[in-house]
């Protein structure tokens, strides 16, 4: 069985943290909660996830914290490939582009439907991950045969110029 997914949480707000991290874990995900961006920041040296679900307001409980904003930020300049999904109680159209202007993949707000729009988001990332994968196994294949027909025809000629192959028989 392959490793799970790691998906970390950064949520300044304890109880919320612990549901996502709960739900998320259901699903068979392995995921780490980080009370503040910059707790995140630190451990992000020695152990990177594929995704993150990021609080937008992380100073609610601290005022001097990072905002989730510049916690994204940070994150897309060291490690542009980890997929942030931002997870706040706004519901602003300004707010989500402004995230996705920074590298969110998408933005989630905090609701009756948050869990399984976040499932959701995930599945879509995975799927987006398994197109690139195939892409790329494409245009080897894709690479490889093109150099084999150039192969041949390259024989071919040295074939016909050696006069080892008679093309009017």
């Amino acid at each position: 069985m392959a490793n799970p997914l790691k998906v970390y949480v950064v949520e300044d707000d304890n109880m919320q943290g612990e549901m996502v991290k709960d739900h998320l874990t259901s699903k068979g995900y392995s995921v780490k909660l980080f009370s503040t961006g910059e707790s995140f920041l630190s451990a992000l040296e020695s152990d990177k996830p594929e995704i993150l679900v990021l609080d937008y307001n992380l100073n609610a409980v601290n005022k001097s914290a990072m905002e989730g904003i510049e916690i994204l930020k940070r994150v897309k300049d060291r490690a542009a490939d980890i997929e942030v999904i931002m997870y706040s109680g706004q519901d602003s159209i300004e707010v989500a582009v402004d995230t996705m202007r920074y590298g969110a993949f998408d933005y989630v707000v905090k609701g009756a439907a948050a869990f399984t729009r976040l499932e959701f988001i995930i599945g879509k990332i995975q799927k987006l991950w398994l197109s690139q994968e195939n892409e790329s196994k494409y245009r080897k294949l894709n690479n490889w045969l093109i150099a084999l027909i150039a192969g041949m025809f390259g024989a071919i000629i040295v074939g016909v110029i050696t006069g080892k192959i008679d093309l009017t028989k």
